[in-house]
This record gives C-alpha cells, structure tokens and sequence, in this order.
C-alpha cells in the first residue's frame, strides 16, 4: 500500500457504477453476479450501508451491508482487488462501517469454512457463533 496511500479515496452510501462492481466481483470469482448485474444493482439499491474505495477512478474495495440499523446488520459482501489487498482498506471499510452501524445489538457476517478471510474477520473482533452457545442456520437458494 505504500505506493498509493494518497490516492485513495473513501466514499459512503452511494451506488458505484455497475460495470466497476462487475470487474470487481468479477475478479473474485464471484459468478452469481456477474452473470446477474440487474440483480447486482437491486441488491445494492436496496443495502443500508455500502462503503467503498477508489484508486483514481479504479474502485478497489467494496463493502455492503444489510439490515435494520438496530437490532441486526450483516455485511454482505466485503471484496478489496487482490493487487490492493494486504493494505488496511478492507480494514478500513470496515471501520466506516462500524462507525455508521457499531452501536447495532449483532454484526453478522458469514464466510466460507477455511477460507483465507477468516483470519482477517478473526482480527477485527469477529468470532465463531458457536463460541456464544449459537448456531446458524441458512435457507438454501432453491435455484
């Protein structure tokens, strides 16, 4: 991060152009939305929180959040390039994030099993509902 840290630039609650999110989520790998950008940008138009970072006009992180601001927020969908990553703007995010939304009863968010994220979810004070006597339970998608 040391080669642009001046360049980057934080912005809140406003939609980024749909073709950037595509590249983005794209880039991850994540094909349920790029094969669905109309769905994308209703998901977007519906989140309470999206948080997002941009190199110039390359946008290179993204955070979105779902919820009621009160009783439960869940972060969604939380992606930085992966030639950004290592660099405190998923961190960073996730700070303007909790900044907004840190006084909500639960932040939940959900994530592979082993993936790689979970080290970093870990470090910002996430933990396993399992260490809280909880459990969670998910309606798969019929599709």
């Amino acid at each position: 991060m040391d080669n642009y840290p001046k360049r980057l630039v934080y912005q809140a609650n406003a939609i980024p152009p749909i073709n950037d999110l595509l590249t983005l989520y794209g880039e991850e790998g994540w094909k349920e939305y790029s094969y669905n950008p109309e769905g994308l940008f209703r998901a977007f138009s519906h989140s309470l929180g999206i948080y997002s970072c941009w190199d110039a006009d390359t946008l290179v992180g993204v955070l979105r959040a779902v919820g009621d601001s009160e009783s439960v927020m869940y972060i969604q969908d939380i992606l930085v390039a992966k030639k950004y990553r290592n660099g405190g703007i998923g961190k960073e995010l996730v700070r303007r994030f909790l900044a907004d939304y840190g006084k909500c009863k639960k932040i939940v968010l959900l994530t592979d099993k082993g993936s790689p994220a979970s080290k970093f979810y870990e470090s910002l004070g996430f933990i396993a509902p399992s260490s809280l006597g909880m459990e969670c339970f998910l309606l798969p998608s019929k599709k």
